[in-house]
């Protein structure tokens, strides 16, 4: 029986047991992942009366009008029940409240649930996983310097990202630089920002993104660069529109592990076309 459980906000507390969730399912996200998830105040889950925690989803706000909703968990001995539903019902009214668009990014299975609550699908999304033996090179364009991302360059970096992402993520780019250094790097052309790369340590591998650029080149030396100083198998989130960019990975031995669709609803025209967009944050960060 469900009518046992009690639905409340999630806090670091929590941090341990929403773990365990996302360990069971097979997840790539270390407790890191949620404390940054978590310190959005948008988590809710189901506990049992013995304060089990049972099932587990967020939201993770990516500026005035967008909320990204992620982490939607239901521990293995309560599926199939309709809590993981319920729970994203309950994440889509709270945003709805206070005038706030939910997105999220589905995997085909998800598609089916998503589509008929009104979720319209923007692009494809591949994910690519490569090993570090396969790290391809990349010629970086004449006119372009890479440097390491500095924290002095994070606000003017938010404000980049934000012209082109149409997110405004200062927190989660700060996070990211902190998690894993050695692949935070920076594109300059002319003495302008033309580019960026950023990752974070997984449970079972690393994940590389968001990969952004002005133009395809720069974001193969971006992420060339970044895999070749991790020396650990990455996860890449690569929007389809970019085939010959995920066609320049795959020749170098990176497989593909699954596709998802990224979803708004509402307006398509809150977010931009992924032009300058070459690898995402991660399905669960938007």
């Amino acid at each position: 029986m469900t009518g046992e459980l009690r639905e409340r906000a999630l806090t670091r507390a929590d941090l341990p047991a929403a773990l365990r969730l996302s360990i069971q399912a097979g997840w790539n996200q270390v407790e890191d992942d949620w404390r940054v998830m978590l310190a959005d105040g948008g988590a809710i889950g189901f506990e049992t009366p013995q304060a089990d925690l049972i099932a587990t989803a967020l939201t993770v706000r990516l500026g005035a009008r967008l909320a990204w909703i992620s982490m939607v968990l239901v521990d293995q001995a309560w599926r199939r029940r309709g809590l993981g539903t319920r729970l994203l019902e309950r994440c889509i009214a709270l945003l709805s409240d206070h005038g706030v668009i939910a997105g999220l990014d589905a995997t085909p299975a998800g598609r089916l649930v998503y589509a008929p609550l009104g979720f319209q699908p923007l692009y494809g999304i591949s994910r690519l996983v490569i090993e570090p033996s396969c790290a391809p090179a990349a010629e970086l364009p004449r006119d372009v310097a890479l440097r390491p991302l500095g924290a002095d360059d994070l606000a003017a970096l938010a404000d980049w990202d934000a012209a082109r992402s149409g997110m405004r993520r200062e927190r989660l780019l700060a996070d990211l630089r902190q998690r894993l250094p050695a692949a935070a790097w920076l594109a300059i052309r002319a003495g302008a920002i033309a580019g960026c790369v950023l990752g974070r340590n997984g449970r079972l591998s690393n994940q590389i993104g968001p990969v952004m650029a002005d133009d395809a080149p720069t974001a193969r030396a971006l992420l060339a660069t970044a895999l070749r100083a991790t020396g650990r198998a990455a996860i890449l989130d690569l929007p389809d529109r970019h085939a010959g960019f995920q066609a320049w990975l795959r020749d170098a031995g990176a497989v593909q592990q699954r596709d998802y669709t990224r979803m708004l609803l509402g307006p398509p025209t809150l977010l931009p076309p992924p032009d300058p967009l070459f690898a995402i944050a991660g399905p669960e960060l938007g």
